[in-house]
């Protein structure tokens, strides 16, 4: 909906880290109904990743898109 759409192209613009930004964008063009293959090769990343980020957002919301402590 458009609120969680201004929460992840604020996520995107202002997050504090490189890997959440990325991450808002994975969910942000995957809303545009491009398909995971297209977000990997236009990210240069693997198609993997991309659908983890996504599950995760579906799952836990922004809050899910940071890298949780003890990780990375």
């Amino acid at each position: 909906d458009d609120n969680q759409r201004k929460e992840l192209e604020n996520g995107y613009r202002n997050g504090k880290s490189h890997s959440f930004r990325v991450n808002c964008q994975i969910v942000l063009l995957k809303s545009e109904g491009r398909i995971s293959k297209e977000i990997a090769s236009f990210l240069g990343t693997s198609e993997q990743k991309v659908n983890r980020w996504l599950w995760r957002y579906k799952q836990t919301g922004i809050t899910g898109l940071s890298i949780r402590k003890g990780r990375g």
